[in-house]
């Protein structure tokens, strides 16, 4: 079999599972490439006149792409505590919200067994 890179299991299809460490890892791909995106626009804002306004439209859409790209982690995540990925409606709640998905998909762990989306993620991939 194919071995699975960590982007390919963080962020494939959304019916499947992740374990806690898969999601950490995830977060700190995501967590990097904001970063640097946020370097390149502040570099891009800084090079030249008038690169203002392309240096903020890079970092606005390069922060939709993230967001739709966290949703997604978050989902599979949700999944692995036999939650639904309509629980992300929960960080609507003011302050309170994103406090419980932090806890939800960070720190809570999966069920053991085969739930309704699948069998756990093992956090290996299989021998090639």
């Amino acid at each position: 079999m194919k071995k699975e890179s960590t982007w390919q299991r963080c962020f494939g299809e959304t019916q499947r599972r992740i374990s806690r460490s898969t999601f950490w890892k995830g977060a700190a791909i995501l967590t990097g490439i904001h970063a640097l995106l946020f370097l390149i626009s502040i570099i891009g804002i800084g090079s030249a006149a008038g690169s203002f306004e392309i240096g903020v439209v890079v970092l606005l859409l390069g922060k939709f792409v993230l967001l739709i790209f966290w949703i997604l982690l978050d989902i599979r995540r949700l999944h692995d505590i036999n939650l639904s990925g309509w629980w992300m409606f929960i960080v609507f709640v003011p302050y309170l919200g994103i406090l419980a998905i932090v806890i939800l998909v960070g720190f809570v762990k999966g069920t053991a067994d085969t739930n309704r989306f699948g069998p756990p993620d093992t956090d290996k991939s299989p021998p090639e």
